[in-house]
C-alpha cells in the first residue's frame, strides 16, 4: 500500500494503453514515440522499454539537463556517465557488444 496523505486523492491508475504495453514488455522506440500521457504513465512504462528506446529516453533527458561543471556528481553524469549509457544501450540494441 502506497504513502497518502488524508484528504489528498489517490493517484490516477496507468492510462489503459500504457498498461496493455507494461504487460506486453520490450516497448519500441517507435512505440514508445506514439505514446501520449501523464508523468505517471511516463514514470511507470520505463522498466517496459527496450535498449533503443532506453537510450533515446536518457539521451533526451540528458540534452535538456541544466549544466553542470564536472567537478559536481550532475557535472559528472552528464559528460562522462550518460553518454556512455547511451553508448553501450545503442549497441546492445543493434545486438554488438559496446
Amino acid at each position: 500500500m502506497a504513502f497518502r496523505i488524508p484528504g489528498q486523492e489517490p493517484p490516477p491508475p496507468i492510462n489503459p494503453e500504457f498498461q496493455r504495453l507494461i504487460e506486453r514488455g520490450n516497448v519500441t522506440l517507435a512505440e514508445y514515440k506514439e505514446l501520449r500521457g501523464n508523468t505517471r504513465d511516463w514514470e511507470a512504462i520505463v522498466p517496459a522499454i527496450d535498449d533503443e528506446a532506453l537510450a533515446h529516453v536518457v539521451e533526451h533527458c540528458a540534452k535538456n539537463m541544466s549544466p553542470a561543471p564536472r567537478v559536481t556528481y550532475d557535472g559528472a553524469m552528464q559528460a562522462v556517465y550518460i553518454p556512455e549509457v547511451i553508448k553501450r544501450l545503442r549497441a546492445r540494441a543493434k545486438g554488438g557488444a559496446e
